[in-house]
């Protein structure tokens, strides 16, 4: 096991029953929105609040010459996903999964009213909603000019577990459940098919939540049975041979028509485990280290150079939520992870770092 992931396993040992349980509050995500708004202990301060135009008018309007351009249409398309989140328990051999609590918790932070809040991430409308799966929009405006354009950020929200019990998403002979087997595949479509535009839910804006498996993932689905200690934990040897995620990734940002132009990674040393490394490739039988930009110029990446803390999900989330919602870019990301820093403990706040051309 790399000596990364060791430490990631032990940190999902010692949290695991706290994350499961009552411990991630159901208002941490708005908390934080609310703290970048300009808000806290519910009362205003202007010094607090991020004024991004004021402050840096030439970035600005760098950052929405590339907003125009994802909005050509009229849509931004967000594809936020969370992956398969599994995490072992500390007092039984359970293993449980907590992507859809995540899943659950943005979803309701979405569609929330906006009454007395001064963070606009809230008011999104349902179009579809299902168990796992649901489509909000949000009419935005923006300017071209001095013309005001009206448009649509449209998020494709889902989750990858069926069950919070892993024994129930894959049986003893190591094959899924019909439900979990047809939530794996569409998890991996709406990543995957939206990075590449060869679907029907392409992404400007795709967001991976979840393990990097030692440099495996992303991953949508229950670890293998053979890719298993006797513990029921991952070898993450097998991630770290096959890369089954790793190439999928690959394979997408080279798709000739790709609609991404900012992939999130958000997980344990995502930077180190995807940015730059080998990778072999079936299609071409050959092993080379590239970085991920190098399979897609035009392309941004939001990367992680530290363990992902899962009590700090909603301080991340929130600042990915605020960026786009507020047509911002990297001073803006950065200015606000330094906000958050300011109410968490520096321990759990990961160094996240923007690579290529978008942010």
């Amino acid at each position: 096991m790399g000596k990364n992931y060791q430490k990631c396993l032990k940190l999902l040992l010692s949290v695991s029953l706290l994350v499961v349980g009552a411990s991630l509050k159901a208002n941490e995500l708005s908390k934080h929105l609310e703290y970048l708004a300009g808000k806290k202990n519910g009362q205003l301060s202007l010094k607090k609040a991020y004024r991004w135009k004021d402050n840096h008018p030439k970035e600005y309007r760098s950052c929405s010459d590339q907003y125009e351009e994802m909005y050509e249409d009229n849509i931004l398309e967000v594809n936020f996903v969370y992956g398969y989140n599994d995490v072992p328990s500390t007092n039984s051999p359970e293993i449980m999964t907590i992507d859809r609590n995540f899943f659950v918790k943005t979803y309701n932070t979405l569609i929330r009213s906006c009454d007395g809040l001064r963070s606009k991430v809230c008011g999104f409308e349902v179009v579809r909603a299902y168990r796992s799966y649901a489509i909000l929009e949000k009419p935005l405006s923006i300017y071209r000019g001095r013309q005001k354009a009206n448009l649509t950020l449209r998020i494709r929200l889902a989750h990858s577990s069926v069950s919070q019990f892993d024994r129930d998403n894959i049986f003893d002979d190591n094959r899924l459940s019909t439900e979990q087997e047809e939530q794996t595949n569409w998890a991996e479509s709406l990543f995957f098919g939206g990075i590449e535009g060869s679907t029907s839910t392409p992404c400007e804006v795709c967001v991976y939540h979840g393990h990097a498996r030692d440099g495996g993932g992303p991953d949508f689905g229950p670890v293998p049975l053979p890719w298993r200690k006797s513990n029921g934990q991952p070898n993450y040897s097998a991630f770290q041979k096959y890369q089954p995620g790793y190439k999928k990734l690959l394979q997408s940002l080279s798709a000739p028509h790709k609609s991404a132009r900012l992939v999130a990674l958000m997980g344990c040393y995502t930077r180190d485990h995807f940015w730059q490394k080998a990778a072999c490739l079936e299609e071409t039988r050959r092993c080379d280290k590239r970085s991920l930009k190098s399979y897609s110029k035009n392309t941004g990446f939001l990367l992680s150079k530290k363990l992902s803390w899962p009590k700090n999900w909603g301080a991340m989330t929130a600042n990915l939520l605020d960026t786009l919602v507020n047509f911002k870019c990297k001073r803006a990301l950065d200015s606000n992870m330094n906000e958050l820093r300011k109410i968490k403990p520096k321990k759990y706040m990961e160094d996240y770092v923007t690579e290529g051309q978008f942010l």
